[in-house]
């Protein structure tokens, strides 16, 4: 009966596969604003966002624009946030080269796909994004650097912030009174799978005890 019971759980289980990818977060249609801030070596773009679904994240998209001699690399990164709103673990990071990003205008959203990290979320958890590249704009070298869309809006997450951090200390920051654009995806599991799961399991452990 053991041997019948754990064959039924592992069918019931299969059953209940097959996630689905959700948009979570997205401010592409809270007052996207043209402008930006510059992601150059000396400092990193840093938004935090509270996550709405529980799940894997997925895919990060970001409203990035490159200028036209930038062939840095784009490093995305994703971080537990602290207490205090900062970054605090990193979870996992995510490069792209220059060549890979077609984002000349300002409205290119450059998706990052993240499954890989198996980041797992639950609803209410604080995360943070963080943006870094090794382009260095100066007189010499002109038109070389990333820039990360802003919103109009500084609330356009639920218990979230934009910051402009020190790469040498990763809690030396400077809060912004707006918010950066970006949209979340995250896999989750059907609920009436998982309820449908559950209740199935249950069913067949009663039916195993009164055998």
């Amino acid at each position: 009966m053991g041997r019948l019971l754990l064959l039924s759980l592992v069918a019931l289980s299969g059953a209940a596969q097959g996630a689905t990818v959700v948009l979570d977060q997205d401010t592409s249609g809270v007052g996207s604003n043209s402008s930006g801030y510059a992601v150059l070596k000396i400092h990193s773009m840093v938004q935090t966002f509270t996550v709405g679904e529980s799940g894997t994240l997925d895919t990060v998209s970001i409203q990035v624009r490159k200028e036209q001699n930038t062939y840095e690399d784009l490093v995305l990164s994703i971080w537990t946030a602290g207490p205090d709103g900062l970054r605090q673990d990193l979870l996992g990071t995510y490069s792209k080269s220059a060549a890979d990003i077609d984002g000349f205008y300002s409205s290119y959203f450059e998706d990052f796909d993240v499954s890989a990290m198996n980041i797992t979320v639950s609803e209410g958890d604080v995360l943070a994004v963080a943006l870094d590249s090794a382009a260095v704009q100066s007189f010499v070298a002109p038109g070389e650097r990333y820039f990360w869309g802003k919103s109009y809006d500084a609330n356009a997450y639920v218990d979230g912030e934009a910051y402009g951090c020190s790469v040498l200390d990763a809690q030396s920051c400077l809060q912004q009174d707006w918010d950066f654009s970006l949209r979340t995806y995250v896999q989750v599991v059907p609920i009436p799978a998982a309820v449908w799961l559950f209740g199935s399991a249950l069913a067949v452990l009663g039916f195993v005890r009164r055998r």
